[in-house]
């Protein structure tokens, strides 16, 4: 027989056993995306032959889902003006520059800025030729989120498009 103190002690471990247990699920529920990993989960959609990229509906969480609160506002304003057609502002897909693609050889590198911003450049290969896009991520209450999407320098960006059209229809 267990005298009285290990029988206490044994209750006392099997209770913090329990504890750490159940805490264990929370913490990795709670861990959040790394960016690479957060930018990986949308180009998945784009590689292979049979992959159709990322689908938008009328819900505005499918663009919160992907891009930062600011940005996400714009591209939700823009679409509600013209639902179920395409945008008026930009007609490629934001995330490979085109309206066709056949992605391969598809690389990610994170250049960190600071806790809250960094750069993911992705460089991959469209129909066999080379591609970058540019990614400014920013690391909000939701976790790693697009603030912005550049494919060329000498173009405008997909915020600059949006604002440029936002500030077009607060001119009408």
């Amino acid at each position: 027989m267990r005298n009285a103190f290990e029988g206490a002690m044994h209750n006392y471990f099997r209770f913090i056993f329990l504890i750490f247990a159940l805490a264990l699920p929370l913490g990795a529920a709670q861990a959040q995306q790394s960016p690479k990993d957060f930018v990986g989960s949308i180009y998945k959609h784009y590689v292979g032959q049979d992959d159709l990229g990322l689908t938008w509906g009328e819900d505005p969480a499918d663009a919160q889902r992907y891009f930062s609160q600011s940005l996400a506002k714009l591209i939700v304003d823009e679409e509600k003006t013209h639902p179920g057609e395409l945008s008026d502002v930009i007609q490629v897909d934001f995330f490979v520059g085109g309206q066709d693609w056949l992605i391969t050889k598809l690389t990610t590198d994170i250049v960190p800025q600071d806790a809250t911003h960094c750069t993911a450049v992705v460089k991959f290969r469209n129909f066999g030729k080379p591609a970058q896009v540019t990614l400014a991520l920013v690391n909000e209450a939701a976790g790693w989120r697009i603030d912005n999407i550049t494919w060329n320098p000498k173009q405008p960006s997909l915020r600059a498009l949006y604002e440029q059209w936002a500030a077009g229809q607060k001119k009408s």
